[in-house]
């Protein structure tokens, strides 16, 4: 039988929002699961379970994201919206935590990444629920420069659809024009 996953207790996630990494490494020490999950809302207000990773990468707290990967964090666990914590650190902008959570040495989970067509040495983690890439989520948050710096730097394939067989240039072209010039000038 399985278990059920542990719990995060709302403190220790605010003290991760805060950026309080003696609060969350104390925490830690006495056991607590460093892929703990806890309820809480989006900055949207809608309800999502998330983990210290997801909160860590989306307040832009770099050495509390080194500390959770450290401890063995899973990369590439979603919240309960299908978002991985560097979809959120790319959607936002976050280039230092994209990276770190995009470093050979943080590998995802095998079944969960897209290595694509044209780009057998990256792999990108696919969001569990919404099926999405990391460049999908970038379309959608109009991250230009993020977008760039992932394919052109570290490898992202622009090519690979998600589950509708979108790839992230028709979705571009669906939702925004100037995202749309961005990644075809750029391919």
């Amino acid at each position: 039988a399985m278990s059920s996953p542990a719990s995060l207790p709302q403190e220790i996630y605010l003290s991760v929002e805060q950026g309080e990494l003696p609060k969350v490494v104390k925490w830690l020490r006495k056991g607590g699961a460093v892929d703990a999950l806890c309820p809480t809302t989006t900055r949207g207000g809608l309800p999502i379970t998330t983990t210290l990773l997801h909160a860590a990468a989306l307040n832009e707290h770099l050495a509390i994201v080194k500390e959770l990967l450290k401890r063995g964090a899973s990369v590439d666990l979603p919240s309960s919206l299908g978002w991985t914590a560097l979809m959120g650190a790319a959607g936002y902008g976050n280039l230092p935590i994209a990276y770190l959570l995009t470093n050979p040495h943080c590998q995802a989970n095998p079944n969960q990444l897209d290595l694509g067509p044209h780009n057998a040495n990256r792999a990108f983690p696919r969001s569990m629920a919404r099926e999405n890439t990391v460049l999908h989520c970038l379309v959608l948050h109009d991250q230009k420069e993020m977008y760039r710096t992932l394919v052109d730097e570290y490898g992202a394939n622009p090519w690979a659809p998600n589950i509708h067989g979108d790839t992230p240039l028709l979705l571009a072209c669906r939702r925004s024009l100037e995202m749309a010039q961005v990644i075809i000038l750029e391919s």
